[in-house]
């Protein structure tokens, strides 16, 4: 479990959003985030028209029948929930750093 989902939760949302923060470099269909998350494709297609309708995914391509996604970055919630997460990685490294420190000198 990523550090986001540990601090906001775990619902079907924040852990396909989490998907997309982790893997943000590319395009995903439903298939694969059902798979990347082990999530039922009913649920993920409900989440998917949610957050497609919230704009913090947008369609990019279709390979095949499949249509593919990608993190909208624009998005003040997207921009948001990446500097969460960012901040949440930063206060877990320097408290494992200090940890060792501790742990060292002790």
């Amino acid at each position: 479990m990523s550090l986001l989902l540990e601090f906001l939760g775990e619902t079907p949302e924040l852990r396909a959003l989490d998907f997309f923060i982790e893997n943000d470099l590319f395009d995903y269909s439903m298939a694969d985030v059902s798979k990347g998350i082990g999530m039922a494709r009913v649920t993920i297609k409900r989440v998917f028209e949610d957050m497609v309708g919230d704009k913090l995914l947008v369609p990019t391509r279709k390979v095949g029948k499949a249509q593919l996604y990608q993190l909208n970055k624009e998005s003040p919630v997207v921009q948001t929930l990446l500097k969460l997460d960012t901040d949440i990685s930063v206060q877990h490294a320097n408290q494992a750093a200090g940890k060792k420190t501790v742990e060292a000198v002790a």
